[in-house]
């Protein structure tokens, strides 16, 4: 039973980290992304859209690093 709960609570965040993704792709600024994560997420509670809204400025952070090295190598 704890295997199955572990699955499809991976499933859950994996899907929800997706979407975190896709609204980090499209934000052109940090209020934009701020506001489009509360906007999706608002209604969570407070634990859970802090962890949320950490994983979203954390792939903001990683995707402009990225950026960076590879506009480096260009």
């Amino acid at each position: 039973m704890t295997d199955r709960l572990d699955d499809e609570t991976t499933s859950h965040w994996m899907g929800m980290m997706d979407c975190v993704k896709n609204i980090v792709d499209q934000a052109q600024s940090l209020e934009q992304l701020r506001d489009e994560l509360l906007a999706a997420y608002g209604g969570m509670e407070i634990a859970q859209l802090t962890e949320i809204m950490a994983m979203g400025f954390a792939a903001a952070e990683l995707t402009g690093r990225f950026d960076v090295t590879e506009g480096d190598k260009k």
